[in-house]
């Protein structure tokens, strides 16, 4: 991630050496949340302020823009914005502002930005069209998002939606970037061109299983058979099916308490599981190219996949915050189909998954991070 900090800075540096104004403007269209909001901005701050002095320029007064969904709370970027520029030295003169929006709509004003980064968008705004066939079934059923026994047709509707959305995002950044500016891309992505690569597609397929496991009538078989499951025969590895589902019997105890909390209720349908695909994309730097061609707002500078590994050496804490994370996203979209009150029972059983594949082995999720700069016109 350092290497990746790194970039993100030098290109704001860049932009600042090859123009230097007297008001450098940044937007952040990560997280803006708590103390982090500012953490990247700081240090974009320092090496410009570094940079003046260098070329002994009067240093610029800098905006930031910092952008979250309307649920964010703000305050808490607010409290923290005085101590954040009580450490700024060199009399660095910087105004903050912020605001609610979608990444793909317009934010800002009309070519006002110098540096604009990107960090972890979806990359589509919505569901795609396409995952129904002509009756009106479901062709991805089982599953919420691409997978190896995915239709042909998903994951060409689902890149389709990424080119249509990711054109839209950049022609609306393309207007408020100043000539010479850069934006810095930052999302989850694959190495290959398999559209159902496992490091790119295994958060969803636990997150599939999870509501594999909360289907009624799944459930139900489950604590039949774990009552009749004693810990001594439940030391084997056979595999037994359920449905659509597969589950070792030491897999079945692990989570038989998860599996008792809600067997005695319908909590979720078979059929709404079905209907449901997630509104995400882990797009190829192939495709980001592509599409960055295809637009012409923008040449890119750099690009290139890096290997994300955030393991604290704990798999289970790493389970529980990797599966916050997947909530924060989720939860809103998961309760708006399947109804109230199955969030907090989901999101047990997706930790449980979670830590059992990390006691086994690592999360090698890949990280593209693409720097575009808005050329001068010809």
């Amino acid at each position: 991630m350092e290497a990746i900090k790194h970039i993100i800075v030098d290109s704001a540096t860049d932009v600042y050496a090859s123009r230097t104004p007297g008001c450098f403007t940044i937007a952040d269209l990560g997280c803006s949340s708590g103390t982090n909001a500012f953490s990247l901005v700081s240090k974009i701050v320092g090496s410009i302020h570094e940079k003046a002095r260098q070329s002994e320029m009067p240093t610029p007064e800098i905006l930031v823009f910092l952008n979250d969904l309307p649920t964010n709370d703000f305050n808490s970027v607010f409290l923290n914005f005085p101590e954040f520029t009580r450490k700024l030295k060199g009399g660095i003169e910087l105004q903050e502002g912020s605001g609610p929006s979608q990444y793909a709509s317009h934010l800002v004003s009309d070519t006002c930005i110098h540096k604009l980064r990107v960090k972890c968008c979806p990359m589509i705004l919505k569901v795609p069209l396409g995952l129904v066939d002509s009756n009106g079934e479901p062709i991805n059923k089982g599953k919420i998002y691409i997978s190896n026994t995915s239709h042909p047709a998903v994951p060409l509707a689902y890149l389709r939606q990424f080119q249509k959305d990711f054109r839209l995002f950049l022609k609306s950044r393309s207007a408020e970037l100043r000539t010479g500016g850069r934006i810095v891309v930052l999302i989850l992505g694959r190495r290959t061109d398999d559209h159902s690569d496992k490091n790119a597609t295994v958060l969803w397929e636990l997150l599939d299983q999870s509501l594999a496991i909360m289907i009624s009538q799944v459930s139900a078989t489950l604590v039949f058979y774990s009552f009749k499951c004693s810990s001594a025969t439940c030391r084997d590895k056979r595999v037994h099916s359920f449905g659509a589902l597969q589950m070792s019997n030491s897999h079945i105890l692990n989570h038989f308490y998860y599996v008792l909390l809600f067997a005695s209720q319908e909590m979720v349908d078979e059929e709404k599981v079905d209907t449901y695909n997630v509104p995400f994309y882990a797009p190829s730097t192939k495709e980001i190219e592509d599409e960055v061609g295809r637009e012409g707002s923008f040449e890119i500078d750099f690009i290139q996949a890096y290997e994300q590994n955030t393991s604290t050496g704990d798999p289970h804490k790493d389970a529980r915050i990797t599966s916050m994370a997947i909530r924060a996203i989720q939860e809103s979209m998961i309760t708006h189909h399947f109804g109230e009150g199955i969030a907090d029972t989901l999101f047990q059983i997706y930790s449980g998954l979670l830590s059992e594949f990390l006691v086994k082995q690592e999360l090698k999720c890949p990280l593209l991070i693409a720097v575009l700069r808005k050329p001068h016109q010809t």
